[in-house]
């Protein structure tokens, strides 16, 4: 048992006792929808890939990156492979010297540069998704590099044994190139043990003919583990690092916890969900144990938010997580069955105290 386990041992009896009232499920929907409105975007979209004239297509969506968008750009285009790629640069609307940059690269041959009005990070994915002609897609995120030898370390395996997604390692950058984390440990073959990033790995092609990223959501990525991984069986991770991530003081995960749009957290799950259900899949354990990891990583992006609008969140999770997702024919930690106790009795100091130390 380690140090936050005990905490949250010794402060559970402080935490069982609730005072207060709590909201309704109409009212805390109807309040929280004031604040950041559910768009409601499905991610379902059929389409059919019907050639493959390129190994992999690498995706590229840009807003105003041009800081770093020079070496991102010169690490895709120097690839050194025996593998056919084509780079599909997806201008998003840059209000800064980010399209001048593109366009310098897309002299390139093997460049395709699209160039949109903002539809944001989803959007820009999902118009290069019209476009691809390759077998295996691969996304860089424009203010990361990759190193020149990931689309042979990550294709060289694909093709080997026909694998649905491979991935690989990756380290995390700060501004000025240097290296402050990395995660390259291999895991299990198992799709729901994959990260949870689209970078970093390649998918089939065939993966993304049924599916778009949901727009106008932060957290898009979500799809991975709600949607594309529970339909797939053959994949790999490999311990080569592939991929640099910049951690970057603007972004999402660092500016999410104050923001009213960190409750796309809680949206997008829901969505989601919907479209599981009528893309036909069937939930399991991993998808179970992954959703309950969700409803602590919604408390923690959300937590800097009023203390009234968290306890909306509270009631929308416990409605949504008891109605939809919590089955007695799954099995459950101790922690998660802490998690569910805290919403059967409706306890939102039990819940918050299991969201942050467990």
């Amino acid at each position: 048992m380690n140090k936050r386990e005990i905490l949250y041992r010794l402060l559970k009896p402080i935490s069982i006792v609730f005072k207060g009232r709590l909201p309704k499920v109409k009212d805390s929907y109807e309040s929280l929808q004031s604040i950041s409105k559910d768009v409601n975007q499905s991610c379902i979209d059929y389409k059919e890939y019907c050639n493959n004239k390129f190994d992999v297509d690498i995706i590229i969506p840009v807003y105003n990156s041009s800081k770093y968008l020079r070496k991102c750009l010169s690490s895709a285009c120097n690839q050194i492979t025996d593998y056919t790629y084509r780079i599909i640069i997806v201008n998003d609307g840059s209000t800064d010297d980010s399209l001048d940059i593109c366009n310098e690269f897309a002299k390139n041959s093997n460049v395709c540069l699209i160039n949109q009005k903002n539809q944001g990070m989803s959007g820009a994915r999902n118009s290069a998704l019209k476009i691809v002609n390759a077998k295996y897609i691969m996304f860089i995120d424009s203010d990361d590099i990759i190193e020149s030898n990931s689309i042979q370390l990550l294709l060289d395996e694909a093709f080997k044994n026909d694998y649905d997604i491979v991935e690989g390692g990756y380290k995390v950058i700060n501004e000025n190139d240097e290296i402050i984390g990395n995660n390259s440990e291999y895991t299990e073959k198992k799709p729901m043990k994959l990260t949870g990033y689209v970078w970093g790995k390649v998918y089939k092609a065939e993966l993304f003919e049924n599916i778009k990223f949901p727009e106008g959501y932060w957290y898009e990525d979500t799809i991975n583990h709600m949607i594309i991984y529970p339909q797939v069986k053959n994949v790999l991770h490999i311990p080569n690092n592939v991929y640099y991530y910049r951690a970057n003081s603007s972004g999402i995960c660092a500016s999410s916890p104050g923001n009213p749009k960190s409750l796309d957290s809680l949206w997008v799950v829901r969505r989601l969900y919907k479209d599981r259900k009528l893309l036909k899949i069937e939930d399991d354990q991993a998808f179970q144990d992954y959703m309950m990891q969700l409803i602590r990583g919604c408390y923690r992006w959300t937590m800097k938010l009023d203390e009234e609008d968290k306890k909306r969140i509270f009631i929308l999770q416990k409605e949504f997580y008891l109605s939809s997702i919590i089955n007695k024919k799954f099995t459950y930690t101790w922690k998660d069955k802490e998690l569910i106790k805290s919403f059967l009795t409706n306890n939102y100091n039990l819940y918050k105290l299991n969201c942050i130390l467990l």
